[in-house]
């Protein structure tokens, strides 16, 4: 499996994030994560589902995701869509979209981290759809020439609610590199759709209006190459990036959270902190793997890369994920 990395786009449009964050947004919120199943998601909206339920009248499931194709800026887009066994499509399930990183592939990043097949046992419908370009990679920052991948994102979920019976206040995303930094913008950009999201290996500090504030999950490896949790400059450029818990710090801020969060330790080497206290209840998780490099932790790739520590080989991101939007 190609291993996702950074682009030089990718990190210009960073800098100019840390530069707007400088100006004094900031913000967090509670909820922990382990690498214990996940607890069933209840749903909170009853949309009106009559006549329609399943994806274009094609059945799906977690062990084999249906591929569907949606046009959007004169290209047809691949994505797959795995949804729960008990799904009937008269009640509604909370949505998780699903981001690939750099020179990634949607079908890569669901066998690195099982998110299709473990979301939909845990109650979500999940979807994960492709980037374009040669390598493929999201287009964050909006650069001309390249694709409206945040105008495909507010297609796709006006699409997904259409064809699917889906909870329109549990929309999440959850991204791994490239696609870890894309999901940090997308709540600046698809307004008033996520109420949370997942950031692996690639922390965005908050700089949405302050309407926009999806709870938050991250996580980031201490040995990480590419993009250096500490803070440093981004591989393949001369950018340099905050520390991820200085962004987590900012969200905590802006949140309104207790100053201190709560700490624990699920798997020997990942440190959990936990904000509380948030103003609308907002969660703010952020995790640091002791020696963790690039990968997803507890993913294939992970498993597979020898520099990576043994808890970034353990501890598994996809259940602790899982486990912040069933309570977000």
């Amino acid at each position: 499996m190609p291993q996702p990395r950074w682009t030089t786009v990718a990190a210009l449009a960073l800098a100019l994030v840390v530069v707007v964050a400088s100006t004094g947004c900031s913000g967090s919120s509670s909820g922990g994560a382990s690498g214990t199943t996940a607890p069933t998601p209840t749903s909170t909206s009853k949309p009106d589902c009559t006549g329609r339920g399943v994806p274009r009248g094609a059945a799906t499931s977690a062990a084999k995701p249906l591929v569907e194709h949606l046009a959007f800026g004169g290209v047809q887009r691949e994505y797959q869509v795995a949804l729960p066994k008990a799904y009937d499509g008269s009640h509604a399930a909370p949505l998780i979209l699903q981001f690939h990183g750099f020179s990634s592939s949607r079908q890569a990043i669901d066998a690195d981290t099982r998110l299709s097949r473990d979301g939909a046992a845990a109650g979500f419908a999940v979807v994960t759809p492709d980037a374009l370009g040669d390598p493929m990679q999201w287009n964050m920052f909006g650069a001309a020439g390249q694709a409206d991948d945040f105008g495909f994102v507010a297609a796709l979920v006006k699409q997904l609610r259409s064809d699917l019976c889906i909870d329109a206040d549990r929309v999440f995303a959850a991204g791994h590199s490239n696609g870890s930094a894309f999901t940090g913008f997308l709540p600046c950009h698809v307004h008033d759709t996520f109420a949370g999201i997942a950031m692996v290996s690639a922390t965005i500090p908050p700089i949405c209006a302050t309407d926009e504030q999806p709870s938050i999950w991250a996580t980031a490896g201490t040995k990480d190459p590419q993009v250096p949790a500490k803070g440093g400059t981004v591989s393949g450029s001369t950018t340099g990036i905050p520390p991820a818990e200085d962004s987590i710090a900012a969200y905590r801020k802006a949140y309104a959270c207790d100053p201190k969060p709560e700490r624990s330790e699920p798997v020997a080497g990942a440190s959990v902190e936990t904000a509380t206290g948030c103003r609308d209840h907002e969660q703010v998780v952020y995790v640091e793997i002791a020696g963790g490099t690039h990968p997803w932790p507890g993913g294939l790739a992970a498993a597979a890369e020898q520099a990576d520590s043994k808890a970034g080989k353990t501890y598994d991101a996809t259940a602790a994920i899982l486990a912040f939007f069933a309570k977000a």
